[in-house]
């Protein structure tokens, strides 16, 4: 069983008058070393795209942009940077 494993699936396809609207989603699974015998593992669902296929049978993928996602990186990335900051001010105040 390999350490990461990357997953995209299917919902259940929701019909909205003519249209079928199916969401996709990506899974990433990372496998924890453990005690033979157990099983544990993190796991992150994000959602991915939603398709669209309407009464014609035209296809059409809108991506879904989570912002959500962007938020957490930034305010991981500010904490770090003002982390670094204080640390290299400590320094020069030693």
């Amino acid at each position: 069983m390999s350490l990461i494993h990357i997953k995209t699936s299917r919902g259940k396809p929701v019909m909205a008058g003519e249209v079928e609207i199916t969401p996709v989603a990506r899974s990433w699974r990372l496998n924890l070393p453990t005690v033979p015998g157990q099983k544990r593992a993190l796991i992150l669902n994000r959602p991915r795209a939603v398709e669209i296929r309407g009464s014609g049978g035209r296809r059409q993928t809108l991506p879904v942009r989570d912002r959500t996602r962007r938020s957490q990186l930034a305010i991981c990335a500010g904490a770090s940077a003002l982390a670094l900051a204080l640390l290299t001010k400590r320094k020069r105040d030693s």
